[in-house]
């Protein structure tokens, strides 16, 4: 009844617009979909690339170990050898400007030796996945965030605190 009341130049304006405005909304929708999906890539190349510099500062450091260019472990004091250890070093690089740089930096472990590195309940199912399941990184989109893991693998220089039992000698 009320489409009937309506003039035929009503009518028409409305049926002509109806198109553009459907295809503007399509257009934009595509737009704002494309655009999260370039933050996203953006925030997980970026967080590549911090894990690989911190990779890349724990293999200079275990070279510089290896050269003698720093003390062996055994001839460093108990209460500083955390300063010589290269995956340390890693860790303390990435986290150096997280606040700056607007991200958050974590190293979480099952059963870690340093409390904050307690896992929460979502990274210890990708902890287990990525063990499980043997894969090379992870990444979690959530509706706020987007999270990258990346598993720390054991090298020879990390045997020398790793090599023994959660409890003895750290």
């Amino acid at each position: 009844m009320f489409f009937k009341r309506i003039s035929i130049k009503t009518k028409i304006i409305a049926i002509a617009l109806t198109g553009p405005i459907l295809i503007a909304s399509l257009f934009a929708w595509l737009q704002i979909r494309e655009i999260k999906t370039q933050a996203i890539k953006n925030i997980e190349n970026k967080s590549k690339a911090i894990v690989t510099m911190a990779e890349a500062s724990r293999t200079q450091m275990a070279n510089k170990l290896k050269k003698g260019i720093i003390k062996p472990f055994e001839e460093i004091k108990a209460e500083t050898i955390l300063e010589a250890v290269p995956v340390v070093t890693a860790m303390q690089i990435a986290a150096a400007n997280a606040k700056a740089s607007d991200y958050a930096f974590r190293v979480p472990k099952v059963n870690p030796r340093n409390p904050a590195n307690m896992p929460s309940k979502e990274e210890r199912a990708v902890l287990q996945e990525l063990r499980e399941k043997d894969l090379p990184d992870k990444l979690v989109i959530t509706r706020d965030t987007v999270k990258y893991f990346k598993p720390i693998k054991l090298t020879a220089d990390c045997l020398f605190c790793h090599g023994d039992s959660r409890g003895d000698t750290d």
